[in-house]
């Protein structure tokens, strides 16, 4: 359980990561 935890949390992070990835490309190429 210790293990499957982050894993969540590190899949959620990721997630929004790559939105906000998404968002600065799109401000930079604007």
């Amino acid at each position: 359980m210790h293990f499957r935890e982050p894993y969540i949390l590190r899949r959620d992070y990721q997630s929004r990561g790559f939105n906000f990835l998404q968002v600065i490309q799109v401000t930079i190429s604007s």
